[in-house]
């Protein structure tokens, strides 16, 4: 649900998938027939794009049976993404005259542009000469300009200017070369995943410059297999460790003259959590049993956040259901008396700066049946068809049987005869009798079994309702003259 919703670009869009029936094995979703690999029942686009338009399908599995719906994302309003109508080029200055660098972009929406040097924001900084102007055309174009008063060496980079919108976004970059001696910015302290790989430009200007290279302990990179280093300044660091590559990192930028600038980069490693796996056990449980799991996390940087989800749905403590956390890396969740409701798959989350992690495990719980339709006495009309539903659910999933008494008391059940040629049969665990007539009337039972406990039976009564008729219809009858006659009639 719902079956059909338009979303503006941008917007966000939620699909939620209702299903009924235990247990549940797997909730699937699919966007044109394609696996999106999301399975909790809610499904959530935080931003619309123009790929996210279609069709997408929500599959419902257990071992017996299998249910599917379908919903349909539209893109409402309208779209044009942001493009570049002109740009800045590359350009080799002397220090003193002043310089103005264009980004001019159009779009529908009209996009925002920003401005970045070696990946810093920039922003007015009337003490450095340098200002942002932007301002919108007649034609809707957004005119916006870095204006440098005074160009010196330090005002020198690779500058970039992103235009974005809630449609998309465009990106354009180049240097700025203004002849001087080597400047190295101040870096910002960078914070890395564990695992991830680490990419930096050394922030130089001045022009000509000879060399880039980093140190790290006055010893000078690359010094193993995992580290890069470009003649532009770039390191790259795949696979970064905490143990190895959380250090402090110096940027060191020469000319042909002998001068030389250098910049110091603090480099934090932080590891995202890991959950040790853990399961309700490979047999089933049984209906009133105590059941739990323990969600540990072994690796990780604390502050560390830990949840526990049943079908996507957050679960909060209730009596019979709840979540405690024993020290700052463990979570615990307690089922005192498991029941029906209880079946699904439970997920741990954990959470902390540098990412989130999860792990499930499913609880198959032994049901026994449980009426869901219980027949009742029924009467029908001579020559109908007649229809009596009888269903049970619960795991594993009951069978259903029909019966029906030999004689007038409700005892001594047989089996019916449901062969081809007869108007009894069994249909989805529901008694039909096809053109039912007087000798079909009568106690039948209905029974379901799972394996688990002793089952359900129910005992109705079937009447059929039949207009009179003359067992005899004619008869001669003799009598003497004078006496007296009885004339019968009989009916039923």
């Amino acid at each position: 649900e719902p079956k059909q919703q338009v979303v503006d670009f941008g917007r966000s869009a939620t699909f939620k998938c209702n299903f009924q029936g235990n247990p549940i094995k797997e909730v699937q979703w699919l966007k044109d027939g394609v696996n999106i690999g999301h399975s909790e029942k809610v499904l959530r686009i935080d931003s619309v794009k123009k790929e996210d338009k279609g069709m997408y399908q929500c599959f419902v599995r257990n071992d017996q049976e299998s249910a599917q719906a379908t919903a349909e994302l539209r893109l409402g309003g309208r779209f044009d993404p942001p493009e570049f109508v002109k740009v800045f080029e590359e350009q080799a200055l002397q220090s003193g005259p002043s310089v103005q660098m264009p980004c001019i972009a159009k779009g529908d929406p009209a996009p925002e542009v920003k401005w970045y040097l070696y990946d810093m924001e920039i922003n007015d900084d009337l003490s450095a000469g340098v200002t942002i102007g932007s301002f919108v055309a007649p034609n809707g174009e957004i005119n916006s300009y870095v204006n440098i008063t005074q160009a010196r060496a330090k005002h020198g980079g690779l500058y970039k200017c992103i235009a974005t919108s809630k449609v998309g976004s465009v990106s354009h970059a180049a240097r700025l070369k203004i002849h001087g001696a080597p400047f190295v910015r101040p870096m910002e302290d960078m914070k890395v995943v564990a695992g991830s790989q680490m990419v930096k430009t050394c922030p130089v200007s001045g022009y000509p410059i000879s060399n880039i290279v980093w140190e790290r302990n006055d010893r000078q990179l690359p010094i193993n297999d995992r580290q890069r280093v470009f003649q532009n300044g770039t390191l790259i660091i795949d696979d970064v460790q905490r143990n190895e590559d959380a250090a402090t990192y110096t940027c060191i930028a020469r000319n042909e003259e002998g001068y030389s600038a250098r910049s110091d980069l603090d480099v934090t490693v932080m590891v995202p959590p890991e959950i040790v796996p853990f399961s309700f056990g490979a047999k089933t449980v049984d209906a009133g049993d105590f059941a739990q799991l323990i969600c540990v996390i072994n690796k990780g940087d604390e502050p560390l956040s830990i949840t526990w989800s049943l079908k996507g749905d957050i679960i909060a403590s209730e009596p019979d259901l709840s979540t405690t956390m024993l020290g700052r890396r463990t979570s615990m969740l307690t089922i005192s008396s498991v029941s029906h409701r209880h079946i699904g798959d439970y997920t741990c989350r954990a959470t902390n700066p540098a990412g989130s992690t999860t792990h499930s495990a499913q609880l198959k719980v032994n049901v026994p049946p449980r009426w869901t339709v219980e027949p009742t006495d029924k009467q029908f009309a001579q020559g109908s068809d007649a229809k009596v539903d009888c269903k049970a659910d619960g795991f594993p999933k009951p069978q259903i049987s029909w019966k029906k008494a030999a004689g007038i008391k409700p005892e001594n059940y047989r089996d019916l005869d449901t062969q081809v040629h007869s108007n009894v049969k069994v249909i989805d665990s529901s008694l039909v009798l096809k053109n039912i007539q007087k000798a079909s009337e009568g106690y039948y039972l209905c029974k379901s079994t799972n394996g688990i406990g002793r089952g359900l039976s129910a005992v109705i009564y079937i009447s059929v309702q039949a207009p009179p008729s003359f067992e005899i219809k004619t008869r001669t009858q003799t009598a003497l003259k004078g006496e007296n006659t009885v004339l019968s009639c009989e009916a039923k």
